[in-house]
């Protein structure tokens, strides 16, 4: 299946959609992102039932960030907000998928541009900026978990493996 953007409802129809795949309460993922010549490599446990995810570092283990009990914490800050009120990595927007800047929403830098069929259980979603339209990219939808697995763009590429735990 190909679907261009001409051909899509509307973006944010898009995203609704992508909303009603399963998501699974508990997660745990790692990602790696590379930007220019560098790459790291963190984890997150997620539990959305328990509203609590944690954000470290693959390597160290040391704690980037956390969210529980309407608490974000880092390692120099604390404040009450809601469960995806500050999610402060790509990777960690990729498992709250409508929280990444792509669905073609005002308050978006990029927007679907075609939708195809990619392996058994994802979708291959290609990517324009708004305000160039050469700059394009790909975000791939894991069905079965309702999650992004690869963002790809100019300014670099994070994957993820995840899976429930």
């Amino acid at each position: 299946m190909r679907v261009h953007s001409g051909d899509l409802a509307s973006e944010s129809g898009l995203l609704e959609r992508l909303l009603k795949l399963p998501r699974p309460d508990r997660l745990v993922a790692d990602a790696a992102t590379q930007s220019g010549s560098t790459t790291t490599f963190s984890r997150i446990e997620l539990d959305r039932s328990q509203e609590f995810w944690t954000l470290s570092d693959a390597g160290s283990g040391r704690l980037i960030a956390s969210y529980s009990g309407g608490l974000y914490r880092s390692p120099d800050s604390a404040r009450a907000t809601t469960l995806t009120g500050s999610l402060p990595s790509i990777a960690l927007k990729m498992l709250f998928i409508e929280h990444l800047p792509l669905w073609g929403r005002s308050c978006d830098d990029w927007r679907p541009l075609a939708v195809d069929d990619h392996a058994p259980d994802a979708l291959l979603i290609t990517i324009e900026h708004r305000n160039d339209r050469e700059l394009r990219g790909t975000v791939t939808i894991d069905r079965s978990l309702g999650i992004a697995r690869s963002l790809v763009r100019p300014n670099g590429v994070t994957r993820i493996e995840a899976s429930e735990w």
